[in-house]
């Protein structure tokens, strides 16, 4: 080891005044514009870098450097290698979780302490902004962003009682819409949350090309104003059937055929017969029919049966007084359905050879259905 040795008396002044220089220059702080953290020659190679409260810590490998809260430092700090990270520590128990695959910068709040990142800025026209940019390819040679591509994201972790989550519980996303290229850049906000008695987030709310779409229900508590035009699409249906259907025999059920689909957005129609629905909810159905009898005051009978059980109190009887009389039956019924539920309607008579009846078109009017059927969604399920 080499050493400096300063004799006491007799010494030459400057002497001793070249060695006080040369001892202040080697323990000074050093500035951050001496710092080109990638290389080792004269310069600082930085792996960990950790501020306290009161002074900085720059550390690598067995080289520690201490500088105060009073020093002040200059020009650009670069951080550099695959595994650099910044620490920020306030909290002297604890620092905090390091799970997050990828962290360069780590903020550790003192118990208790509502921390924030602060920026200000001063001037017309200044602006404070937080910015992403992703690209594919590589840092040496970077390619267009993709369809699909994702740009930047703030996300939240929490903990469970036993470890932090490994992943974030909440997002807000910024997808690409389109390949880029120097006229076109379009780009969708995404919100992710995740539901209650589950681990995995989802998307909850896409805002594209100017659209608002909200993935699952939309609550609104207290007033709701819309400026421009307003579209709330729900399932709806409408069925009919250009046959004439029979009752052979008295007091048999039968179930009636729908042949036809006029319209419908998610409720699926299955052997002519029966309905499912896509969005669970609250269902408005209305049925309007078309019966004949062969016998005066013969009754004729319709109803809702749902997964092949009557529905309580859907039952509508009707009584023909004459022979060859065409009498409309219109039923409207409310009914609560999940996705899993199937629906259908059924007819009887107390006279066998009762009808709902078919008119074929005529030179003036359309045909007319021997009953006609409509669907939608009025809410979603109430208790």
């Amino acid at each position: 080891m080499n050493k400096i040795i300063v004799k006491r008396g007799g010494g030459n002044p400057f002497f001793i005044f070249f060695i006080l220089i040369v001892l202040t220059a080697l323990i000074l702080p050093v500035s951050a514009s001496q710092f080109g953290l990638g290389s080792r020659t004269n310069q600082l190679g930085i792996k960990n870098y950790y501020i306290n409260q009161s002074f900085i810590t720059v550390a690598n490998g067995s080289d520690i450097f201490v500088f105060r809260s009073g020093d002040q430092m200059t020009g650009t700090l670069n951080i550099t290698g695959t595994t650099s990270q910044l620490t920020i520590n306030r909290n002297a128990a604890a620092l905090g979780p390091s799970t997050i695959l990828g962290t360069a910068l780590r903020i550790n709040c003192a118990d208790g302490e509502t921390c924030r990142m602060g920026i200000t800025s001063y001037g017309t026209g200044a602006t404070n902004s937080y910015s992403c940019r992703n690209a594919r390819g590589t840092s040496s040679s970077p390619t267009a962003s993709q369809t699909g591509d994702l740009l930047g994201q703030f996300d939240a972790y929490g903990r469970s009682n036993s470890s932090w989550t490994l992943t974030p519980r909440a997002m807000l996303k910024i997808f690409t819409s389109e390949v880029y290229n120097d006229t076109q850049q379009g780009a969708y906000i995404s919100l992710y949350t995740t539901k209650k008695g589950t681990v995995v987030p989802s998307e909850s709310m896409r805002i594209d090309d100017g659209q608002t779409s909200v993935i699952g229900n939309l609550s609104v508590n207290g007033n709701f104003a819309v400026t421009g035009n307003f579209s709330a699409k729900r399932p709806y249906g409408m069925y009919s059937s250009n046959q004439t259907q029979t009752m052979v025999s008295a007091n048999t059920p039968y179930v009636v055929s729908f042949n036809n689909v006029e319209d419908d957005y998610e409720i699926i129609k299955s052997d002519n017969s029966n309905f499912t629905v896509l969005q669970p909810g609250d269902y408005l159905i209305e049925v309007s029919a078309i019966f004949t009898v062969d016998t005066p005051n013969a009754k004729v009978e319709l109803w809702l049966q749902k997964n092949g059980a009557n529905v309580l109190r859907s039952n509508t009887i009707m009584t023909l007084p004459s022979s060859s009389t065409e009498i409309p039956l219109a039923v409207p019924f409310i009914v609560d359905l999940n996705t899993t539920d199937k629906i259908r309607i059924m007819i009887a008579t107390n006279n066998g050879g009762a009808q709902m009846l078919y008119v074929t078109n005529t030179s003036y009017s359309p045909e007319t259905p021997s009953i006609i059927m409509t669907m939608s969604k009025i809410s979603e399920i109430t208790p």
